[in-house]
């Protein structure tokens, strides 16, 4: 539903829509602003206004009741170029009088130099703006057609800039004119301005406006409170989406520098220039394909996220008034988006599943998989695992807890059930060397099951100590052990003899359980020792926090 409203034009009343009076207001005062600086233009305008006139009263002659945008822009190309209304006394009154030498000097008649700016001025961009239209007017007051690319780099300035090019865009803002009339508006794109491109100005913006008034963004214009709120919402997450995707290509790209560099100068110099991990370079030596579907991977992946960046800035800066995006263009990003996804997938699962292959495959010593950084850490705290059978499938033996250790903690020993699997069993032993004497050994552990034992090389055989479980409060014995118990346990740091300390230990480490084997004698050597089990479901997990041979005089003592 449009509104009508009715107008006098030279003495006659002429019903006409609301945006079609705009247009024809704005052209009758275009017209008024260019030849009333003439001399007799006021009788030009006079003439243009007698013309619409006449060719209003055809309308209503042929039975139209309200005249619509469409006929005043029939009207508006039917009278054509005001210059055929000038007597051509005009334009030698308007043009300035230039002295004699500059008339005959051929510098004057052709010259050589004309600058880019001569007949521009920058102006705010109202008609294809997203904000205040200073992109859009900046951009059309350098000479280019599409502001989209300034718009793209204004919003990487922004996010670089940590908010200097936002200041900067609203004191441009605030300062900078808006492109008000049809004037402003070719001189904002620098194009000369006489009757004619203000005739074609006046019909471009005819066109412009009975476009935008039959499109949803007039309706949008109208919007209450929530729509609006609704609106900018949407707007928000597409800017929050942008910068997501943003972030992604970014870290894209450096992971194709990263990649290049393993290209040229090899895993072992990645790994000294610390781009890579070990682990990753002796896979990558192992399988070298896996270089090539990382490629593949990467570029599917950029150009997904190339096609949603576009989309989504497009979705950003798109306004009502501008070209739909073709339907072969819409169709061919689609085709793309989904190639490059299903490549992108496709690639990423068989690369994640062929280097966990190949690297589950390197690590594997005698049915065991240890990955590098595990063995080394086991290794540090002198532990070799020599079997394990239906648990820790992942590789993964040590654990971290301070529950012992008031100056920042230290690792544990640590097994688990397998999902699936109903019996398992695991064995770890560390040696050392000790002098003659009598010892026992001692340990702190925390076992949810019967069957974990600690034990002792004797010869060739294994001299074993059950292991306490915890009981169905999940408390070890610690718990109840009083402070001349607690304080008995040898292995514990020094700061333990506190009794506050003591108090400490109870409540923190209420699921762990001191155990201690029988004395015996050592005669001398290198001792071995471990820590065992076969246990069943549902016991789910062994853990060992400390081990140790203590000399029998230390624990008197």
């Amino acid at each position: 539903m449009k509104k009508n409203i009715t107008i006098n034009l030279c003495g006659s009343l002429y019903a006409i829509d609301e945006d079609a009076c705009e247009v024809l207001e704005q052209y009758l005062q275009n017209m008024q602003r260019y030849f009333g600086r003439r001399d007799g233009g006021d009788e030009i305008v006079d003439d243009i206004e007698h013309r619409v006139a006449e060719l209003f009263a055809e309308l209503k002659a042929q039975g139209v009741e309200a005249i619509n945008i469409e006929h005043v822009r029939d009207i508006i190309s039917r009278i054509g170029n005001p210059e055929e209304m000038d007597d051509g006394e005009a334009d030698a009154d308007a043009a300035p009088e230039q002295p004699q030498a500059e008339q005959d000097s051929p510098s004057a008649e052709q010259p050589r130099y004309k600058s880019w700016f001569a007949g521009r001025r920058l102006f705010r961009d109202p008609d294809d703006k997203v904000l205040g239209g200073v992109i859009s007017g900046l951009s059309k007051f350098c000479g280019s057609t599409d502001p989209l690319p300034w718009r793209i780099i204004f919003i990487a300035l922004l996010c670089f800039s940590f908010s200097t090019a936002g200041i900067v865009y609203l004191i441009a803002w605030a300062l900078i004119p808006v492109a008000q009339t049809a004037e402003d508006r070719l001189k904002m794109r620098g194009r000369p301005v006489n009757p004619e491109t203000l005739n074609e100005e006046l019909m471009r913006g005819a066109t412009r406006a009975g476009d935008y008034l039959r499109s949803d963004g007039f309706r949008s214009t109208a919007r209450g409170f929530f729509g609006s709120l609704s609106y900018l919402i949407g707007w928000c997450f597409k800017l929050l989406s942008l910068f997501v995707i943003g972030a992604f290509i970014l870290a894209s790209v450096v992971t194709v520098g990263m990649l290049l560099f393993v290209c040229y100068a090899g895993p072992d110099a990645a790994v000294g220039s610390g781009l890579i991990e070990r682990e990753m370079a002796d896979v990558l030596q192992q399988a070298p394909a896996m270089i090539w579907m990382s490629w593949g991977a990467l570029l599917s992946g950029l150009l997904l996220l190339g096609i949603l960046f576009y989309v989504l800035v497009r979705s950003l800066l798109h306004r009502p008034t501008d070209e739909p995006m073709r339907p072969t263009t819409r169709v061919t990003l689609l085709v793309l988006a989904v190639l490059s996804f299903a490549s992108c997938l496709t690639l990423g699962v068989f690369l994640v599943a062929h280097y966990d292959r190949v690297e589950r495959d390197l690590y594997t010593q005698n049915g065991i998989y240890i990955p590098r950084w595990e063995q080394q850490n086991l290794a540090e705290s002198g532990w070799e695992v020599s079997q394990v059978k239906g648990c820790n499938g992942k590789g993964y033996f040590l654990g971290w807890t301070d529950c012992f250790d008031e100056e920042g903690g230290a690792h544990y020993l640590k097994f688990e059930r397998d999902k699936g699997a109903k019996r398992w069993s695991f064995n770890a032993v560390r040696s050392e060397e000790l002098p003659e004497g009598d010892y026992h050994l001692e340990a702190l552990t925390e076992v949810d099951g019967m069957g974990a034992k600690i034990f002792r090389m004797e010869g060739k055989e294994r001299v074993f100590t059950a292991v306490p479980p915890t009981d169905l409060n999940d408390n070890g014995n610690i718990v109840y052990m009083d402070s001349v118990a607690l304080s008995s346990i040898t292995i514990l740091p020094a700061s333990f003899a506190r009794a506050d300390s003591l108090n400490k230990l109870r409540d923190e480490a209420d699921d762990w359980s001191w155990v201690r084997s029988p004395t015996f004698h050592h005669p001398g050597g290198v001792i071995t020792y471990g820590f065992t089990g076969s246990m069943r479901s549902p016991a789910s997990e062994a853990e060992l926090y400390r081990i140790a041979v203590v000399p029998e005089n230390k624990a008197q003592k």
